[in-house]
Formats: structure tokens, C-alpha cells, sequence
């Protein structure tokens, strides 16, 4: 199938297709979602337009302050999870939402993102593996690959559906965990899956995305060590 859409000369078109669906389903489960959160749907709506183009506005600025200053137009989205706390923040106090609801339904997002959109990687041929005589067809390099992005989109569907369960068992009360606990599973399953990339390594077979994936889980864990200290602080009486 994926050389069939390169020989008809469409992949470009199937790639943006599949960015037009990706966002679109962010929409649709933010807004089918809302209610077990007690979050207005249209505040749902609006979380998803506040939250993502900064979101995005933040990777391409941050390509390009790692590029030297040279406009590169790409970034990968993943070195920006650690920062959309930022935007999701900034969405609570625009909204009036309480920003736990919003990080959780933010966590569970950006999971549902990294499963659409890499699957549209691999017809893409980005993102790719090492070559594999069982492989897929890579079309930017006509060779068989290992179908790292579908394996990475698997998982990210699996971290998505495991924190749909610990939702539902926290009968969807948001005490600001699910977030980090996404930055945990992301950033440990990503790293190990850096090492199926062929991608520049930095040394001992660890890529930049590598690094980026512990410092979510550094970034997951501190969070989530806090969050008992701040519970458990004394109330100032007047």
C-alpha cells in the first residue's frame, strides 16, 4: 500500500491527510471526553486551540534556536511535552478551567496524538528504522525497514488506553497525576525505542530524542514526588 501512494505520487498528500485527522481526532475526543472531567464542552474545544499551535509554535522555536539561528521549519514535538504544562497553564487561567482537568485531558491527547501521526510517518518514510530483510517498504530510501513507527504508534495507543483505565479508576477525579505519570511511560518506552532508530547518536547509541525521553521521566517523576508535599502542607489560618 505505502508503494502504491509513493508510485501515484501521493504521499505527501496521504502525510497531511493523515496531520488533518490527527488534529481532528484531538478535537473530537476533547470534546467526547469533556463530560467525565466535568469540563464544558466548549471550553474542551477551546483548550485544543490554545494549547497545540503554542505548543507547536514552541518546537519550531526551539528548532531553531538548536539549529543555530537557521529557520529549519521542523522540530520533533516530542522535546516539547516537558513544556505544554506551560500552555496548558496559560489555557486554565484564559478559561476559568481548573488546570489539572486540562493537564489530564492534555495527557491523554498528546498520547492519542503520537499514535495517529506515526503511523502517517511511515508512509511518510520518516522516522525510520534500521533496514530489515522482514522490514517495510521506507520510501525515502526504497529499502525494507523496521516499522519503528508503527511500533511507536502502538505504544503511545497502549499509554492512551492504559491512562484511560487509570481515569476511570479514579472515578475521573483530576489530582494533577495523570500528566506525569504520561511524561513516565512516554519517556521510558521512547528511550529504549530510540535505540531501534537509525537516527544520529550521540554516544553509547544514545540519540538527542534519547535525552529528551529522560528528562521526561526525570521531569514526571520530581512531579509526581511533589505532589503529596503540597497536599500535605498546613493551611494558614488568619
Amino acid at each position: 500500500m505505502i508503494d502504491a501512494i509513493y508510485q501515484a505520487g501521493l504521499t505527501r498528500v496521504v502525510y497531511q491527510g493523515f496531520n488533518i485527522i490527527n488534529i481532528s481526532a484531538l478535537v473530537l475526543f476533547s470534546v467526547l471526553y469533556a463530560g467525565k472531567l466535568r469540563i464544558e464542552k466548549k471550553k474542551a474545544f477551546l483548550h485544543v486551540l490554545i494549547v497545540y499551535p503554542l505548543g507547536y509554535l514552541w518546537i519550531y522555536l526551539q528548532g531553531f534556536i538548536a539549529s543555530g539561528f537557521r529557520f529549519t521549519g521542523q522540530n520533533n514535538i516530542v522535546k516539547g511535552f516537558v513544556f505544554f504544562p506551560l500552555f496548558i497553564l496559560l489555557a486554565s487561567k484564559i478559561l476559568h478551567e481548573d488546570k489539572n482537568k486540562l493537564l489530564d485531558i492534555s495527557a491523554l491527547n498528546l498520547s492519542l496524538l503520537q499514535g495517529v501521526a506515526h503511523i502517517a510517518c511511515s508512509i511518510a518514510g520518516c522516522c525510520y528504522g534500521y533496514e530489515w530483510e522482514h522490514g517495510i517498504l521506507n520510501v525515502e530510501s526504497q529499502k525494507l525497514l523496521f516499522p519503528i513507527q508503527l511500533l511507536e504508534s502502538f505504544v503511545s495507543l497502549c499509554i492512551f488506553a492504559a491512562l484511560l483505565i487509570l481515569e476511570k479508576k479514579k472515578n475521573y477525579k483530576s489530582d494533577g497525576t495523570i500528566y506525569p505519570i504520561f511524561l513516565i511511560a512516554f519517556g521510558a518506552t521512547r528511550f529504549f525505542l530510540e535505540f531501534l532508530r537509525d537516527n544520529e547518536k550521540l554516544f553509547l547509541n544514545i540519540s538527542n530524542l534519547a535525552l529528551w525521553s529522560l528528562l521526561m521521566v526525570l521531569v514526571g517523576v520530581s512531579w509526581i514526588c511533589s505532589i503529596p508535599k503540597s497536599k500535605d502542607k498546613p493551611k494558614k489560618h488568619r
